[in-house]
């Protein structure tokens, strides 16, 4: 039980004034200098530790170091039955902390009080001390309105000006109204809603951690409340290194200045940070002095994109808007943007066919870069999609030969051609048509290309690599950039080409399956250096108005941009809402001229949540509960339980357990890394799943109840493997172990309980192999193959005897069979179909498929997302509760002048 001193050396205690994980914080009195005074001491509990002992006697020679009028001072250090007490300066007052508790402050009374922060942090750190947790709650507002930072509990020495230091892992210093669930003992030093990125990252700080937080400070002294309070620590921990403020939190009247003051501090990359808090002093003292002479201000009317380039750039207009409503005038009007900038025309663009079904490639359209011709993808399925080109003084789209299956379409800089993906290839065609040409393999599932300036394409040919370069001429490709392991890097994509093809945008994809989880980089193509420009956001480009464009949660966002010095010149800001989103993963779809004009897909962010349903053979659905965030399932060979994948705390992908007659849903794995596509054993005892091992998936097992920990049985350090199906008698996994050839998927088996098992290839061939499932009865396997140009499902037997037959007569995926081998069940085209079997000794007839229901899948991952329940009579779901209609629009929204409108938007947003 704690118990209050009565004397401490000289001082007399009068009461205690607060507590928390760093100290015990009392009133005294100094008898002889007839003055009141703080005394700090550590709680009993930590008094035999001897790193808290030290770091409190640190403390106290920093606090001695530092004599400034705006940091609390320190008298003495006592000790006392082998306990140490601080004795601090007692500023009268309260915290700002309290102060906010009233509301906001006015701007001038706000900027007043953070002139007196900086110039205290700054003392401090000219002292070669760093706080490490600036917060409201440690900073004293006395009733002349004065301010004195106080609690450098935290801070540490470091060896001069500059240097960096390790973050020791400490609790912070609160008085009981603050205290929160905010800090912890034992976690990242510092208080979670102020914690600079590298803090919460915990990484090597220097003074920079400070003016971050300064920067929290003054934004709640504006708006009443942290730009980053969040209801978890995680959530505050999350915010911090993935989102912006809301900087339309600030009041109306912020002047620029504060704006930008605060932009600067709040830099998430501290290389783009605030340098110095003394000059966030000055330029404060500035304003102060003469708000319309600022410095500041003058600085952010030069992040205003560059109105001498400006006013080159022409605009072309009237006659391609006219021919697209019918009222058909024939010329160009070009009018230059500066003098009589022309206003923004929006307008429909009909396809003119059904669209192609969106995937997170990014979008299905391109425009050229005068803006006058589109290209774009439609069709139905599969090989039935093929390019289209559309001249904008056209009403008709022509489609163009020989681009069965295309993808992803991008133009030529002169827009002679059209770059795309099919086939497992890199193509271009001319825009007049003609055959298409090869120009190097993409064997993956690519998500983007771009083609500079210089005759160089930057593309990305699968989910799990990097940017590649190839000459638009063709020949071998290189690669630019590689994905750090280190850094849980998952995916590099949606590369754009920088104007003197010197240097590529692309997202780099980290953990989680969301890209606002990701950043938005740029690599230089001479030495592969990256940078980091924005943390969060998908599909960047480059516009020629000079900003970064990119896209999150269906916006678009922009911010000035420099394309020779590669540097953000402020933080972006939202330009148009209601881009459709392709899927979970983002993938804004837009393409932008440098005539100034958008094309995008619009429509409504999905709502991204699933369900667990139990459908019976008509497609009547009955819900089963689980998790809204699963994102693949599969039901136990007894049906009582669902093995899910689920995105766990905000960082990785787990398995957990959902039993459906209690409605308990418990976490199986707990590795920081990415587990998925949960497969049972036929026994139910075991569930094997791919993990992320060196890198790649790679195949585990582990018991159903956990009661084991996970086993490795197979891992490539080179190549991803996920597993797909048990053997009937639990001996031997079935696994796609991605190609180093054309062919991208493969099959193997594996024993499963053999040390050192060696895998044994079961289906190679030069065509695409998937989803291979052993059938109940141990004597079919049943795949998926592109043999024919499309996934179609096939039957061989497990022994490579006999036959082969085709399931499936128009496109097939993910193969189920049914519990007693009498039905084989597949998915195309958002259907579940199913073909009856016969089988006498070798002999397997398959009859016709039928069409049984529509099954919308969430997501486009290798594992079924639908199982057969034991009795056959009805499916278990995992089904998208995606509330947008099924028929999409096909038509595409066009913005001519859309510069005008990018200027106006971020000039009201300053």
């Amino acid at each position: 039980m704690n118990t209050t001193p009565q004397q401490i050396g000289p001082y007399t205690v009068e009461c205690e004034l607060g507590r928390g994980g760093m100290g015990v914080v009392y009133l005294g009195h100094d008898p002889r200098l007839e003055r009141k005074v703080a005394i700090k001491a550590l709680p009993e509990h930590f008094a035999q530790d001897p790193e808290r002992l030290a770091r409190f006697e640190r403390e106290a020679k920093l606090l001695a170091s530092l004599t400034h009028p705006n940091i609390a001072g320190v008298y003495g250090l006592e000790e006392v039955d082998g306990a140490r007490y601080l004795v601090m300066e007692l500023v009268e007052g309260q915290t700002l902390a309290r102060a906010l508790q009233q509301g906001p402050l006015p701007v001038d009374e706000a900027m007043r009080i953070a002139s007196q922060i900086a110039a205290g942090v700054e003392s401090a750190h000219d002292a070669g001390v760093i706080h490490r947790d600036l917060k409201p709650g440690n900073i004293i507002v006395t009733p002349q309105g004065g301010a004195k930072v106080l609690d450098f509990g935290l801070a540490r020495e470091v060896e001069g000006r500059g240097s960096s230091l390790d973050i020791s892992r400490s609790p912070t210093m609160t008085s009981p109204a603050q205290r929160s669930h905010h800090t912890q003992a034992g976690q990242i030093v510092g208080t979670a809603a102020y914690l600079s990125p590298e803090q919460a990252r915990g990484r090597r700080i220097d003074r920079r951690t400070d003016i971050w937080a300064f920067g929290c400070v003054v934004f709640e002294m504006l708006t009443g409340g942290s730009p980053y309070q969040g209801e978890t620590m995680t959530d505050s921990l999350g915010a911090i290194l993935h989102k912006e403020p809301e900087w339309d939190r600030l009041p109306a009247d912020t002047p620029a200045t504060v704006r930008l003051l605060l932009h600067r501090c709040l830099a998430k990359d501290p290389d783009r940070r605030l340098r110095d808090i003394g000059d966030a002093r000055i330029e404060i003292e500035e304003f102060l002095r003469d708000p319309s002479a600022s410095r500041l201000d003058l600085a952010a009317a030069a992040l205003s994109p560059a109105r001498a380039g400006a006013g080159s750039r022409l605009a072309w207009a009237v006659a391609a808007v006219l021919a697209l409503v019918a009222i058909g005038l024939g010329a160009m009007s070009l009018l230059p943007r500066e003098t009589a900038a022309p206003s923004p025309i929006r307008v429909k663009i009909e396809r003119g066919t059904t669209e192609a079904r969106s995937r997170d490639a990014g979008a299905e359209f391109a425009i050229s870069s005068d803006g006058s011709l589109l290209a774009f993808c439609a069709g139905g399925s599969g090989l039935d999609v093929q390019l289209f080109v559309r001249s904008l003084d056209q009403f008709e789209a022509t489609p163009l030969s020989g681009t069965n299956g295309a993808s992803q379409p991008f133009f030529s800089p002169d827009g002679h051609w059209v770059g795309f993906f099919a086939d497992n290839k890199l193509k271009k065609v001319a825009v007049t048509g003609g055959a298409p040409l090869t120009l190097c393999d993409a064997p993956g599932d690519p998500r983007g290309g771009s083609w500079g300036d210089d005759g160089t394409i930057a593309f990305t040919p699968d989910t799990t690599t990097g940017v590649w370069l190839v000459s638009s001429s063709g020949g071998e490709p290189r690669q630019l950039t590689e994905l750090d392991a280190s850094e849980n890097e998952r995916s590099h994509r949606w590369p754009h080409m920088l104007p003197g093809s010197q240097a590529v945008l692309f997202v780099s994809q980290v953990r989680g399956n969301n890209f606002d989880d990701g950043a938005i980089e740029v690599v230089t193509i001479a030495d592969g250096e990256r940078a980091v420009l924005n943390y969060g956001g998908s599909n960047p480009k480059y516009a020629a108005s000079g900003h970064l464009v990119f896209g999150r949660a269906a916006t678009l966002y922009a911010a000035p941009f420099d394309a020779d010095t590669l540097e953000v010149l402020a933080p972006p800001a939202p330009v148009l809402e209601g881009v459709t989103t392709v899927n979970s993963n983002g993938g804004v779809e837009y393409a932008i001229s440098d005539s100034g004009a958008l094309l995008f897909a619009q429509g409504e962010p999905e709502d991204l949540t699933n369900r667990l349903e139990w459908a019976d053979r008509g497609g009547a659905r009955t819900p089963i509960g689980g998790s809204e965030t699963a994102v693949a399932a599969a039901l136990s060979p007894d049906g009582t339980r669902v093995a899910l994948q689920i995105y766990s705390d905000g960082s990785s992908f787990d398995i957990w357990v959902y039993e459906i007659a209690r409605a308990a849903l418990s976490r199986l794995t707990f590795d920081t890394a990415d587990e998925m596509m949960p497969v049972w054993s036929p026994d139910g005892r075991r569930i094997a799943y791919s993990g992320i091992h060196g890198g790649n998936p790679s195949v585990f097992v582990q018991r159903a109840d956990g009661s084991d920990e996970p086993r490795l049985v197979f891992t490539d350090e080179s190549r991803a493997a996920f597993v797909t199906s048990w053997s009937p008698d639990n001996a031997r996994l079935m696994f796609m172990l991605e190609s180093p050839g054309a062919a991208e998927w493969e099959l193997y088996t594996i024993a499963v309980d053999e040390q050192d098992a060696t895998p044994e290839p079961f289906l190679v061939s030069q065509f695409e192999t998937r989803y291979g499932v052993f059938s109940p009865d141990g004597r079919w396997l049943a795949y998926s193959s592109a043999e024919t140009g499309r996934p179609e499902i096939y039957v061989r037997s497990v022994t490579g005897g006999g036959g082969r037959w085709q399931v499936s007569i128009n496109g097939g995926s993910w193969p189920v069979w049914a519990p007693d081998t009498s039905e084989l069940y597949f998915w195309w085209d958002n259907t579940i179909y199913s073909a009856a079997v016969t089988t006498v000794g070798d002999a397997f007839r398959v009859d016709s498929p039928t069409m049984l229901f529509r099954h919308d899948l969430p997501h486009d991952f290798f594992h079924p997302l639908y199982s057969v329940s034991p009795e056959g009579d009805r499916f278990m779901l995992l089904s998208s509760a995606d509330s947008r209609d099924e028929e999409e629009d096909s038509s595409l929204s066009l913005i001519l002048n859309w510069f005008t409108e990018l200027d106006a938007r971020l000039e009201r947003g300053r």
